[in-house]
């Protein structure tokens, strides 16, 4: 009997044994929030890179897109928190509705709501500008770090282009809170050294590929993690070890590498030095902005002098960069000379007064044509008296030109009888015999 009992009980001391051996030890786990915002506090000051890039919208193929939400997911499984808890997502609208169809979504007190946020929370934002704010138009997302019953301080990326702090009061900008479920589970698999507790495969990707085997009791370093997958290195090759048969054994000890310091310049900010896992690249202190400093101009010289027709230019240079900044100078008056009105005649159109510019000679004023006026005739003349037997000829002519009309007089209109003035016959016979009406009249109005 005592031999029976005395196998009895090696057998369950050999099956709690067993047991040991295929699930995982914890070991300084840590809550689920603080883990989360422990991850995000390490990545604040980071910067995007050259048109926009991130290693958080890289995490999704979309290296240049906006951030800010890809940041709290790639937080999120850096951290080792499930899909369950904090989706993988890059729109905040989206994050939101997840949210809200699983009632872990609260409005925020300027829209109705009595929530105050705790730590590891998530707060969305709507629309900057005051007109287009509503409770449905989600732009911008963070992770709470406190609050207090005046504002939350909150970790966000993509602000506008790094991860920083802030600390936002409570307006209606803030428009809802989300409340991943961290509290059903600590976390164990932090980035560290583990252990195999039974033969794991090593496959080329989560759930991929098996490139190998893994012996129970190996060490590994694990710096980062997906869900319940951990990336290593075994025999020179990169994989994945799932860590839910692991042995978490102590936390990743960093290998501080210095992150140069970029300097300042006239129109560029720069940034303090910082420091960095060389291994892990977890950021163990965040550089800081330094200002622009401003260009060093110099005095205001002429580059190029006015005229009447085109503006000149100032120009002065930094003395650091070389840039060069410049100003117009306003153009000089034209130099103007009237052109005096032609005045129109009988026949030919005339000109008003114009105004030119005797140095570039644009016209300032340009001359209108005039109508001419027409002939502005005088009293008709008798050239010829009528007789019995011809007609007489009258004339008159323009007051301003040589034009003449001429037009006849009727016999009947005159008394044959009337006495003729005796010079004016005299002188009328003695021309008719070798000067033409035409020539006659010509000299008679001179």
């Amino acid at each position: 009997m005592r031999k029976l009992l005395t196998r009895k009980t090696l057998a369950l001391f050999l099956s709690f044994v067993l047991l040991l051996s295929v699930f995982p030890v914890v070991a300084g786990a840590v809550s689920g929030s603080r883990a989360m915002v422990e991850t995000a506090a390490s990545q604040i000051g980071i910067y995007e890179g050259e048109n926009g890039y991130t290693k958080y919208g890289e995490y999704y193929g979309y290296a240049y897109m906006e951030w800010c939400c890809a940041f709290i997911s790639w937080c999120a499984r850096t951290t080792g928190i499930p899909e369950s808890v904090i989706p993988n997502n890059v729109s905040c609208t989206q994050m939101r509705n997840y949210y809200i169809s699983q009632g872990l979504y609260h409005l925020a007190p300027a829209y109705g709501g009595t929530y105050i946020p705790k730590q590891g929370d998530l707060i969305f934002y709507t629309d900057t500008d005051a007109s287009l704010r509503s409770k449905d138009r989600i732009e911008h997302i963070g992770i709470v770090v406190s609050a207090t019953a005046y504002d939350v301080t909150c970790i966000e990326g993509n602000c506008p282009d790094r991860v920083c702090q802030r600390v936002r009061p409570y307006s209606n900008y803030v428009v809802g809170y989300a409340t991943p479920q961290y509290a059903d589970s600590s976390l164990s698999n932090k980035a560290g050294t583990y252990k195999a507790l039974t033969i794991l495969p090593f496959r080329e990707e989560p759930d991929g590929k098996v490139i190998s085997l893994v012996s129970p009791g190996a060490e590994f370093e694990v710096l980062e993690i997906i869900d319940d997958w951990g990336k290593t290195e075994k025999d020179g090759k990169t994989g994945w070890i799932s860590l839910k048969l692991c042995k978490f054994l102590k936390a990743h000890e960093h290998t501080e590498r210095t992150i140069p310091a970029v300097a300042a310049k006239c129109s560029r900010s720069g940034l303090t030095a910082g420091l960095e896992c060389s291994v892990c690249k977890i950021v163990l202190r965040c550089q800081q902005h330094i200002p622009a400093t401003g260009h060093k101009l110099g005095d205001w010289s002429e580059t190029k002098a006015p005229s009447c027709s085109e503006t000149g230019e100032n120009s002065r240079t930094c003395s650091i960069c070389g840039y060069a900044q410049t100003e117009d100078i306003a153009k000089i008056p034209h130099a103007e000379k009237t052109i005096p009105a032609i005045p129109p005649s009988c026949t030919d159109r005339g000109l008003s007064e114009s105004v030119i510019c005797t140095v570039c000679e644009e016209v300032i004023k340009e001359a209108e044509p005039l109508s001419f006026h027409g002939h502005i005739m005088g009293e008709w003349m008798t050239f010829s008296e009528p007789t019995a037997d011809e007609n007489g000829i009258a004339v008159r002519r323009c007051g301003e030109c040589e034009y003449f009309e001429e037009t006849e007089i009727e016999m009947s209109e005159i008394d044959i009888t009337q006495d003729l003035d005796v010079d004016a016959a005299f002188f009328l016979i003695s021309l008719g015999g070798f000067m033409d009406i035409a020539d006659f009249f010509k000299l008679l109005f001179r």
